[in-house]
Order: C-alpha cells, then sequence, then structure tokens
C-alpha cells in the first residue's frame, strides 16, 4: 500500500489516512536518513512499512479561521467529557428525593 507523493504527515498525526495508527511509520517519516532514499522494512501495527520522505517542510501558521475552529472542537469536546463525567457519577449515586415526605 502506497500512500502517496501528496501524503501530508505531522507530528501531530494520529493516524495515517488509508493505513491506521501507526506511530512507527509517522516517527520513520522525520528520520532525516529516509529522505531521498527508502527505509529497511520495518513491522508496524497493521503491516510491514518501507518509508521514502519526500520532502519535509514548515506547516504554514494556523489561519484565525482555522485557530477559532480547533477552539472550538477543543471546547465541544471540554464540554462532552464533562457531560459524561457528571452523568457517569450520576448513574453511579443512589439519590431518592424525599422533599415531599416532610410537608
Amino acid at each position: 500500500m502506497e500512500a502517496g507523493a501528496d501524503s501530508t504527515i505531522t507530528f501531530q498525526s494520529l493516524f495515517i489516512n488509508g493505513v491506521g495508527v501507526e506511530p512507527k511509520v509517522i516517527g520513520a517519516a522525520f528520520n532525516k536518513e529516509y529522505q531521498s532514499k527508502l527505509s529497511p522494512a520495518f513491522g508496524g501495527t497493521t503491516g510491514v512499512f518501507v518509508v521514502k520522505t519526500n520532502s519535509i517542510q514548515e506547516k504554514k501558521p494556523a489561519t484565525s479561521e482555522e485557530e477559532a475552529q480547533r477552539m472550538n472542537s477543543k471546547m465541544q469536546t471540554l464540554r462532552t467529557q464533562s457531560g459524561n463525567w457528571y452523568e457517569g457519577l450520576r448513574k453511579q449515586a443512589k439519590i431518592s428525593d424525599n422533599r415531599n415526605q416532610h410537608f
């Protein structure tokens, strides 16, 4: 399987499109020894891989729109996690409402 010349992998990449989670492959992609020549074959999570890095470039700074979208996504994830935590705690607690018994 070939990721292709147009593939973009960053240090923050968690997976490779069409391949999956492959931390060894992502790490090997940034090894300067593999620029312009093939790496030796090595085992990954889902198979055996050979890497050749075509180029290493600096990532363009995020635009204000991209940064706003990233922050929005981060906040949404935090809200979801907070809600899940509270809901899980609520389900574990044994709560009884006895307010109507006192009147």
